[in-house]
This record gives C-alpha cells, sequence and structure tokens, in this order.
C-alpha cells in the first residue's frame, strides 16, 4: 500500500525541527529566504500547499533531511536537495561575477 504525506504532517516536522534547533519564525525566515506569513500559515495549517522550492529552503534552513519528511524510501528527495543546494551556489557566482565584473 502506498503511504502519502500530508501537508500538516510536513507542518509539523517543520514546526518540531524548528523549536527543537531554537529557531524562531523570524530567524528562520532570514535562513530560509521564505516570509514570515508563509512559515506562521505553514506551521499553523493554514496554508493549504506549499512550494518544492519553499519547502526545499525550509528544510535546507532546518538541516532536514528528506527521509525525515518523506522516509527513508524517498532518497531522490535528498538528491533533489543537493542539487537544489548547488544551483543556489551556481546562482550566487554569476550574480557576484555580474556585480563585480568578470576579470581577467
Amino acid at each position: 500500500m502506498k503511504s502519502t504525506i500530508t501537508i500538516n504532517q510536513i507542518a509539523d516536522v517543520l514546526r518540531n525541527k524548528r523549536i527543537q534547533k531554537g529557531y524562531t519564525i523570524e530567524h528562520l525566515s532570514e535562513l530560509s529566504d521564505v516570509s514570515i506569513g508563509s512559515i506562521s500559515g505553514i506551521e499553523n495549517k493554514k496554508q493549504s500547499n506549499i512550494s518544492v522550492i519553499t519547502l526545499l529552503n525550509l528544510m535546507y534552513a532546518l538541516g532536514i533531511e528528506g527521509d525525515e519528511i518523506f522516509g527513508s524510501s524517498k532518497t531522490k528527495i535528498n538528491q533533489l536537495i543537493r542539487d537544489n543546494q548547488e544551483l543556489k551556489q551556481t546562482l550566487r557566482q554569476i550574480i557576484d561575477c555580474a556585480k563585480t565584473g568578470l576579470s581577467d
């Protein structure tokens, strides 16, 4: 039988991990680049969906591995998180180059 994870279960994992780390919603917002309102809406289960990017940003900021949310059989989630992190780093490097200009 296929197991399904709900947005409420995801919200619980995110909130519990935030509290475990001693982060305020404001601090998590700064770390994840997700708005305070979005985090609050997710945690209070007032938001019925969450974008993949938002979820990945929150998971990365909280140090959550994919299997903590989706179960150990979902190993591709961890690769998606790593790929997203690499993409962010590459984009930051491109932005830095654009700001400072290319040097020979």
